[in-house]
């Protein structure tokens, strides 16, 4: 779990500032723009330690030198050494805000300052950590052109120029290698808490994704479930509304038709939502699933149809339809189900035409064709869903349109039976004549449902009005051997 802000680590105290989350460099192209950091107790106690430590050290070196210099220095000598050296120490404090330029500071001090010696240490060892390399060999180079600078203007018997030299050589490699390694360990954490963050930022949008894909899924099953048996209750609701003369005991079965149909919607409903609380306590992989129809019962739907009020011809030539795989059943009931939906929905005064035609090894045709309303034929347009990559990109569909033309969320842009561009005059004229029975609503999303659902299963569908004036939905559907 990666640490979202100061107050989920558990010793912020003990953590160096820059490391702590939410204070880390920002980068903007070529330019590093850095947030405001305040010091961490550690860093209060390091930078008390290091100003004592290089106050009290630096004494040392002005003691030292006094003492191996060829001629003594003078009151006031001493003291402006003391006093840069002071000045120097207390330097330190901004150290981390300014590295590069506190450490020139200090080394051109040095030249004239033994008492700055160990806060030049530090400084370098900061510039280690915060700069990079070519950086460093800079600085560097100027704090050894600085000591011979010392060398030169307090010399002493004891130690010659060049033993100086060798040895601040010594003390500045070995400070800067530990500055760089300790630059290297916090690059490595700050790496592996981004890596962390985009781990964690790619596990949200997964499971965002997997949130809208059963969202998907169960608008699916709800349309599939709940709108071809809406629809019969609105079809037989109409006639009884439009036909006010029907004998009673005619009125009193096609009320019995509607209730049962009603209360037969209802339990597909309550079905639904039982497996959609299966899927949210055992998960989508262990959940039960609601009973799926089967190619037998396309004959059904087809009679249900009927019942209602629909007028569709069948011709069905379908080979040991008792081997076909579920999924291949379940499919061309959905498609025959939601083309005879849409019947009865834009034009349930037509004939509309059902036929299944398929065998194992060759695949499934499913063809619903209905004739259009006369509004309806002033725009031919053609919609054809996509196919999976397992099928040949220049494979016809039944239309001879490539199966990759247009995307699937065109297919809902009309249903059958009308069109966006004759909806309105559509609607217009039905009102006028009250024994046309007014087209139904609809959420526009079926034949998207259907084109996923096609297209999941490696088949094609196309589907749109023709030039003859018939409105197709014409599905290919694999059927292995």
């Amino acid at each position: 779990m990666v640490a979202d802000s100061v107050d989920d680590v558990d010793f912020p105290a003990l953590v160096p500032a820059s490391l702590l989350p939410g204070r880390a460099a920002v980068r903007s192209g070529r330019w590093s723009r850095r947030r405001t950091v305040h010091r961490s107790g550690r860093d209060w106690l390091v930078d008390v330690l290091v100003f004592v430590l290089a106050a009290g050290l630096g004494g040392l070196f002005v003691y030292s030198a006094l003492q191996s210099e060829e001629e003594s220095a003078t009151t006031l000598e001493l003291v402006v050494d003391l006093a840069l050296g002071g000045l120097s120490c207390c330097a330190l404090w901004l150290r981390r805000r300014w590295p590069v330029g506190i450490t020139v500071a200090i080394g051109l001090v040095v030249v004239v300052s033994a008492s700055a010696v160990m806060a030049s240490v530090v400084a370098v060892f900061t510039v280690a950590v915060h700069r990079r390399a070519k950086v460093l060999a800079g600085v560097i180079t100027l704090h050894l052109c600085a000591s011979v600078g010392y060398g030169l203007y307090r010399p002493s018997a004891d130690s010659p120029v060049w033993v100086d030299l060798f040895f601040t050589t010594l003390i500045l490699s070995v400070v800067a290698a530990w500055g760089m390694l300790v630059r290297a360990r916090r690059q490595l954490v700050l790496s592996l808490r981004e890596r962390a963050e985009r781990a964690e930022a790619t596990q949200r949008l997964r499971a965002e994704q997997a949130r809208s894909a059963e969202r998907a899924r169960i608008a699916r099953e709800m349309h599939d479930v709940l709108a071809h048996r809406i629809t019969m209750v609105a079809l037989h609701a109409g006639a009884l509304e439009i036909s006010s003369d029907l004998p009673s005991e005619q009125v009193g079965a096609t009320a019995g038709v509607i209730r049962g149909a009603a209360r037969q919607a209802l339990e597909e409903l309550r079905e639904v939502i039982g497996v959609l609380r299966s899927d949210n306590r055992g998960g989508p992989e262990t959940a039960p699933r609601v009973p799926q129809p089967t190619l037998a019962d396309v004959s059904r739907l087809v009679a249900e149809a009927r019942h209602a009020g629909l007028r569709v011809e069948t011709s069905i030539d379908v080979k040991s339809p008792d081997t076909a795989p579920g999924s291949l059943g379940r499919d061309a009931y959905r498609i025959v189900q939601e083309a005879l939906t849409n019947v009865g929905k834009h034009a349930p005064r037509v004939v509309a035409t059902v036929s299944l035609v398929g065998r194992p090894g060759e695949g499934l045709r499913v063809l619903v064709s209905n004739e259009l309303p006369a509004p309806a034929l002033r725009t031919p347009l053609a919609f054809t869903a996509p196919s999976p990559s397992a099928l040949a990109p220049s494979e016809p569909s039944a239309s001879g349109l490539s199966a990759s033309g247009l995307s699937p969320s065109r297919l809902s842009a009309s249903g059958p039976g009308t069109s966006p561009a004759s909806s309105t005059s559509a609607s217009a004229t039905e009102a006028v004549d009250p024994t046309v029975t007014p087209a139904l609503p609809g959420a526009g999303a079926g034949l998207t449902g259907l084109a996923e659902r096609v297209s999941l299963s490696g088949g094609t569908l196309t589907c749109g009005p023709t030039a003859e004036g018939t409105f197709v939905v014409d599905a290919r559907l694999r059927w292995p051997r």
